[in-house]
C-alpha cells in the first residue's frame, strides 16, 4: 500500500526521457485504479497521483536520479509520434545546449539539475496537474559513452557513492517510514546499484530516528512497453518488492574512503597531477577515521558502554565536519575537449560507497544520541537510550545487553541492602570488587585487568575487572582503562 501515515521518500532513476512514449500506465492502490484513462510518458505521474493527499501535507519527498551523460543531446530518428516527454525535452533543449558549453563539471551538473526541474514543470503543465512537490535531483556519474559523443571515464562505484552521499543526507535530516523505488525508467547499471543502496538508506533511517521501529521498502517496475505498432493496452506499474526492514546492514571491514580511480592508476601523468589533492583529502579523512572506527566497532560488537563513551567525547562534531571534504569529491572531475567531437569527463578520485555508508552510520548514531560533554552514563541511561540501538543490529545482541544490565541492576540492589553500602557511597568500585562484597567472599586477589575478547562479547562489554560503578542513588558506569585501548587490545576494532 502506498498510503502511509509517516513520511515517504520516492526515488526514481531515469535514463533518457525523450525516448519515452505516451502509454496508459495503470497503478492499483487500495483497490483504486490510478491512470488508464490518460496517457503519460512516465510512471512517476501515476505514483504522484496515488499519493496526492500526502504530497499536499508535505509528507513526500521525490528524488529523480539522472546520469551526467544526459548532456549528450538526443536527436529522434524516424518520424514516430511525438510524446509528451519528447515535447518537453525539445522545448527545454537550450538547457542541454548550455550544459554542452560549460567549462567545469560542477556547471554541467547544475545545468542538468535545472533541466530536470523544468522538465517536471513542463510535464505537469501539459497534464494540467496543480501539485507542488518537494523535488530533489541527483546528477550521477555515467561510464563509457552512452550517448555516443561524450565519453565518461571513472569507476562504476562513483555512481553508487554520489547517490548514497546525496540520499544519505536526506535520510539523516528527516524520518521516512517508507522508501518507494520506481525502477521503470532506470537503464544499464542504475537499477542494480540503486537496489544495493536501499538497505543502507533504511539502516541510516533506523539509527538516526528513534521514532522509527521499521522502514517499509516498496520497489515498482512497469510492464515492458510494446512496439509502437502493437495494439494499445494498459501498462501496469507492478510492485516487484515489498520489505519491512527492521535491522541494519553491517559492513564487516572498513575500506579506504578516498583513493585514485582505476583511470588515474593507469595514467601516471593523471596520478601525478592529482596526487596532492588525493593526499589532502586522505589527510582530512584520517583525522577522524580513528573516531569513526571506534564508534562503528562499538556498534558492531555489543559494547554499549564503549559506544556511549565515544559518542559523548565531542567527536561527533569533528566527524560531521568531514561532510565538507566529501562534498568536494566531484570538484576534481575534469572536462577535456582536445577532441571537440568527443568531450571527455574524467574522474581521477573515487569514493568507496561502503566506507561512505559506515560514515553515515556513525553520523546517524551521533544524531540519535546527541550527548554533550563527557559525563559517565547511568545504568538506567544505558538501558533506555543505548540498549535499544542494538535491536537494529541483531535481536540477539539486544537480548544479551538486556540480560547483562538486568544482572547488574540485581547486583546493585544486593549491594544497597548490604551493611557496606553507606560507607562506599560516592566511591568507584569495579564490578569484581562489588561481587566480592555482596558474596562476602574472603578472597582478596584481584583479577588481571586485561581486556578479553570472549568475555567482553559474552558480557556486553561489561568485563567485571575493567568496569567500575559509582556507588550512588543513580549509579554510573565507566571503564578503568581507555576504551580505545580496550578495543585495540581485545581485537574488537573493525579493521
Amino acid at each position: 500500500m502506498l498510503s502511509c501515515i509517516g513520511n515517504t521518500l520516492i526515488v526514481a532513476p531515469w535514463g533518457l526521457p525523450p525516448q519515452w512514449r505516451d502509454v496508459k500506465y495503470v497503478l492499483e492502490v487500495d483497490d483504486k485504479r490510478i491512470g488508464g484513462s490518460v496517457k503519460y510518458c512516465t510512471t512517476l505521474i501515476p505514483l504522484i497521483l496515488s499519493m496526492e493527499n500526502q504530497i499536499k501535507e508535505g509528507k513526500v519527498d521525490i528524488v529523480i536520479i539522472v546520469l551526467d551523460s544526459l548532456v549528450d543531446k538526443y536527436t529522434r530518428s524516424g518520424s514516430s509520434d511525438s510524446s509528451t516527454c519528447y515535447s518537453c525535452y525539445s522545448e527545454l533543449s537550450s538547457y542541454i545546449d548550455e550544459a554542452n558549453r560549460v567549462s567545469s563539471y560542477k556547471e554541467l551538473t547544475l545545468k542538468l539539475n535545472e533541466f530536470i526541474r523544468e522538465f517536471i514543470k513542463c510535464l505537469f503543465k501539459k497534464h494540467r496537474l496543480d501539485i507542488s512537490i518537494n523535488l530533489n535531483v541527483i546528477v550521477a556519474p555515467a561510464i563509457g559513452s552512452p550517448g555516443g559523443k561524450w565519453v565518461f571515464r571513472g569507476d562504476l562505484q562513483d555512481y553508487e557513492s554520489v547517490v548514497l552521499y546525496e540520499l544519505g543526507k536526506l535520510c539523516l535530516e528527516k524520518p521516512y517510514s517508507k522508501i518507494v523505488i520506481d525502477l521503470s525508467h532506470g537503464i544499464n547499471f542504475m537499477p542494480s546499484l540503486i537496489m544495493r543502496i536501499v538497505h543502507k538508506l533504511a539502516s541510516i533511517q533506523l539509527l538516526a530516528h528513534k521514532e522509527l521501529s521499521s522502514v517499509a521498502v516498496e520497489v515498482f517496475n512497469s510492464d515492458p512497453i510494446p512496439p509502437p505498432a502493437s495494439p494499445e493496452r494498459d501498462i501496469r506499474i507492478n510492485r516487484a518488492v515489498y520489505e519491512n526492514i527492521k535491522s541494519i546492514l553491517l559492513i564487516h571491514t572498513i575500506p579506504k574512503l578516498i583513493d585514485f580511480s582505476s583511470v588515474a592508476r593507469s595514467d601516471k601523468l593523471l596520478m601525478d597531477k592529482f596526487l596532492s589533492v588525493k593526499e589532502e583529502l586522505t589527510d582530512e579523512v584520517n583525522k577522524v577515521l580513528g573516531s569513526i572506527r571506534n564508534i562503528y566497532s562499538s556498534l558492531y560488537y555489543p559494547l554499549p558502554l564503549a559506544l556511549h563513551h565515544f559518542l559523548c567525547r565531542d567527536l561527533c562534531k569533528s566527524i560531521e565536519g568531514l561532510d565538507n571534504v566529501l562534498g568536494k569529491f566531484l570538484d576534481y572531475v575534469v572536462i577535456e575537449r582536445s577532441d571537440p567531437n568527443n568531450p571527455t569527463v574524467t574522474r581521477p578520485i573515487t569514493m568507496n560507497p561502503d566506507a561512505l555508508y559506515i560514515y553515515y552510520v556513525v553520523r546517524a548514531l551521533c544524531k540519535r544520541v546527541s550527548i554533550h560533554g563527557s559525563e559517565e552514563p547511568t545504568i538506567d541511561y544505558l538501558d533506555s537510550e543505548i540498549k535499544p540501538i542494538y535491536k537494529y543490529v541483531h535481536e540477539s545482541l539486544h537480548i544479551l545487553i538486556e540480560h547483562e544490565l538486568s544482572k547488574l541492576k540485581e547486583l546493585y540492589r544486593d549491594l544497597r541492602s548490604s551493611q557496606d553500602y553507606q560507607s562506599l557511597r560516592n566511591t568507584w568500585r569495579t564490578l569484581h570488587e562489588i561481587k566480592l562484597l555482596v558474596s562476602k567472599s574472603s578472597t582478596k586477589e584481584g583479577k588481571e585487568r586485561k581486556p578479553d575478547k570472549r568475555i567482553l562479547i559474552a558480557h556486553a562489554g561489561l568485563q567485571e575487572e575493567l568496569t567500575q560503578i559509582l556507588i550512588d542513588d543513580k549509579p554510573k558506569l565507566r571503564y578503568i582503562l581507555n576504551p580505545e585501548e580496550i578495543l585495540r587490545d581485545s581485537g574488537l576494532l573493525v579493521k
